[in-house]
């Protein structure tokens, strides 16, 4: 019997674990053409729903990785391949 086949994304409103790289938070879902960038890219993603001073959020985090240093390094990467000019490192 074939595995299944795990999903790289999945919108998640419990905190994630994990050490993750956030490349943006938007007041709506983002687009599914940039999600799919995200993933053409090579590159593992989570929506977290959050709510922030009474506004709800979408936070984008790629990851997760196994440590800050690990984050790190793949900080130039994403944003080079996603052309995205802010990045940061957060840890759940």
């Amino acid at each position: 019997m074939p595995k299944a086949v795990s999903s790289s994304s999945q919108t998640v409103t419990t905190k994630p674990k994990g050490t993750f790289v956030q490349i943006g938070a938007f007041s709506k879902m983002p687009s599914a053409k940039y999600l799919n960038t995200i993933t053409s890219k090579g590159f593992s993603y989570k929506i977290y729903k959050v709510s922030i001073n009474g506004k709800m959020f979408h936070k984008v985090l790629i990851g997760p990785y196994t440590s800050r240093g690990q984050a790190r390094n793949a900080t130039d990467d994403i944003k080079r391949k996603l052309n995205v000019s802010g990045a940061f490192i957060l840890t759940y």
